[in-house]
């Protein structure tokens, strides 16, 4: 018996989308003591007769992870991939390495700009990867703080500190204010927002100062390790 290629049928490396790929190995099959491993028409001679048989193509599978996310500092993004493969190995990665995930559906907290990978082998030996970005932005307006303070008082007025949002601000590197003279008044470093028993309550070494203008200067430790420098001014009254 003649077998003849009717035509190559391989299964290539194919694009799905932007980053999104496709592995198949074809499975082979073997016919008359010999192995065809490509899907295609192949035909041979039985008793002067031209016969075929074909070896049809892998089902069609894709893998989506949809569209590149952005998220402010400090929120979360949720992965949600769709597929029609039959999945057995299920693994994510990003740019720090393989994740512990092993779902389709994962839920990240980037502190910066971060390439998401998700690669899956089927049933029939398919392997299929796409990959998402989530970008990080710095949240707008995250910190604010008092431009005038009364020492002494009985609410929150009464401390000159930073407030920011937990999402943005993770420390007070260091806090100092200054009299309009250049001299340093209070000074602090390694403290959390939001705290306004550990800022400044108007005085120096323990000693109420005079209602006037101070100048104040920060630096700021944020959620993703950078660090932001801030100043302005801060009124005394009594």
């Amino acid at each position: 018996k003649e077998f003849q290629i009717g035509e190559d049928l391989s299964l290539p490396t194919i694009q799905l989308g932007q980053v999104g790929t496709l592995t198949c190995s074809q499975p082979c099959f073997t016919f008359n003591g010999q192995e065809y491993c490509q899907p295609g028409t192949y035909s041979f001679t039985e008793n002067c007769e031209i016969k075929e048989f074909q070896i049809g193509d892998l089902p069609a599978v894709w893998l989506e992870l949809g569209e590149d996310q952005t998220i402010t500092a400090g929120e979360f993004a949720e992965l949600k991939a769709q597929t029609n493969a039959q999945p057995v190995v299920i693994s994510w990665q990003n740019s720090t390495g393989v994740m512990p995930e092993n779902s389709f559906d994962i839920t990240v907290q980037p502190l910066e700009n971060t390439l998401y990978s998700l690669k899956i082998q089927d049933t029939n030996g398919c392997l299929l990867e796409d990959s998402v970005w989530v970008l990080v932005k710095k949240a707008d307006g995250a910190w604010y703080v008092p431009n005038v303070i009364r020492p002494a008082s009985s609410d929150l007025n009464g401390w000159f500190t930073l407030f920011a949002s937990p999402n943005y601000v993770a420390e007070i590197q260091q806090l100092e204010i200054f009299d309009r003279w250049g001299n340093l008044v209070f000074a602090r470093k390694n403290f959390p927002p939001n705290a306004p028993e550990m800022g400044w309550d108007g005085t120096q070494s323990g000693k109420m100062l005079d209602p006037a203008v101070f100048v104040w200067h920060a630096v700021l430790v944020l959620n993703d390790g950078s660090t932001e420098q801030v100043r302005g001014d801060v009124t005394v009254l009594r």
